[in-house]
């Protein structure tokens, strides 16, 4: 600021000029103060012959300022982390467009990404990946219809190694992401699949469905795009509209038996009793079930219970003519020692003279009847046709455990196929 009074001729009256930055004494015409600004570039000869610009070039993205503009006016000189963050943000603008992203997704990404560059979270993997974890964090913040299996589509990178990136960004910076709606897909799905003009109504009864597939905790810990694939295929069959599996299944990228799995478990629920009519008065209902997980633990355990009752039942039934056995025994055991000491002489009399008899025969006929005694045992004739009944199951009981086995190890029958 210049001064108020002029050094020349102490006069107060001084002119300012706007234009051309200068301060005039009225009275002796001093120039007090100049502040011209040369907005033209100028040349300089070196020693060698060689032509330079005269000034220096200072970035708004750079820490310091570059005097060697270059014979082509286009290099600058740019240190090493200046030259990563212009190639960073001309990747980030080719994959925006890619998407069709805003110009404010790519200010966002592009802060993202010089964060990314600050903590070295760029060494050891590709530019290309780490760009694309930033811009899929911008899409999760400002809610966009974006998954990260499009930017996999994309830029051909495996989904598994950018969602591990993805990942390790969002803890290195502490980000903490909302949660994915799935009705925030349904709108670009139904117009992928070319419902015709039923698309508005189709994807509005598949909004309500995914309203209760949240009440019934079918969409709680689960990816959008089988939550979707299901609530579209519902809707569309529901107003007459031919939806086969394979049309969802290629629009939303999920697999066969993703998707038959999503259905089963909105086949439990309460909304799934309804009527098309009843299903658009979805928002006064308040009716709830249990999340998938209990009931499957709750099936499990009453498979259990039953398999265990069956085996169970057998079991009883030996110990129970085991008894009856025991107690037949005991009663002829005690009429046995009632008997007549005559009768028992007699017997041991009997007996001797029979063993002297046995001792005449030929050995042969003594083998045989050994073979007639083993094979006798081998038949197990001191058994009862009874008890040997209950330890076999009828048809109908192993048909039964059958099918109860089958359904409980339902995951490893399907892993060996």
């Amino acid at each position: 600021m210049a001064s108020s009074i002029c050094p020349t001729c102490s006069c107060t009256e001084i002119d300012v000029v706007d234009v051309s930055g200068e301060a005039v004494c009225v009275s002796c015409g001093t120039i007090l103060e100049e502040n011209n600004i040369v907005s033209s570039i100028e040349f300089q000869e070196s020693g060698g012959g060689a032509h330079s610009v005269v000034g220096q070039f200072v970035s708004a993205s750079a820490s310091k300022s570059y005097g060697n503009i270059g014979t082509s006016g286009r290099n600058y000189g740019l240190e090493s982390r200046a030259n990563t963050l212009a190639n960073g943000k001309k990747k980030i603008r080719q994959i925006a467009g890619m998407l069709r992203l805003g110009d404010h997704y790519v200010d966002s990404a592009f802060r993202l990404f010089a964060l990314a560059l600050q903590r070295n979270f760029t060494h050891g993997r590709k530019a290309q990946t780490v760009i694309a974890a930033c811009l899929y964090i911008v899409c999760r913040r400002e809610r966009s219809p974006h998954l990260l299996i499009d930017f996999s589509d994309k830029l051909q990178i495996n989904v598994y190694v950018l969602g591990g990136v993805f990942l390790k960004f969002c803890k290195l910076l502490q980000i903490h992401l909302p949660l994915i709606d799935p009705s925030l897909y349904i709108h670009r799905f139904a117009s992928q699949l070319n419902f015709a003009g039923k698309t508005h109504s189709i994807a509005t009864t598949a909004l309500r469905l995914v309203a209760t597939m949240k009440r019934d905790w079918i969409e709680t810990g689960r990816r959008p795009s089988g939550i979707c694939g299901a609530a579209l295929l519902i809707a569309a069959r529901s107003q007459s509209v031919m939806c086969s599996l394979h049309d969802v299944m290629d629009v939303v990228n999920i697999g066969e038996r993703t998707l038959k799995q999503r259905l089963y478990e909105f086949s439990l629920t309460p909304t799934a009793q309804l009527t098309y009519d009843q299903v658009g008065k979805l928002e006064m209902s308040r009716v709830e079930c249990d999340p998938p997980s209990f009931q499957r633990h709750r099936e499990k355990e009453v498979m259990e219970m039953l398999l265990l009752e069956s085996e169970r039942l057998p079991l009883e039934e030996k110990g129970r003519k085991r008894l009856t056995r025991g107690k037949r025994a005991l009663e002829d055991e005690s009429e046995g020692e009632e008997k007549d000491d005559t009768v028992l002489a007699k017997g041991m009399l009997n007996k001797k003279a029979n063993y002297a008899e046995d001792e005449d025969k030929p050995t042969v006929e003594n083998k045989d009847e050994a073979d007639k005694d083993t094979a006798e045992a081998d038949t197990f004739s001191d058994l009862d046709d009874d008890e040997i009944n209950s330890l076999l199951l009828t048809r109908e009981e192993a048909e039964k455990k059958k099918l109860l086995w089958e359904k409980m190890n339902k995951d490893f029958i399907q892993e060996q196929f």
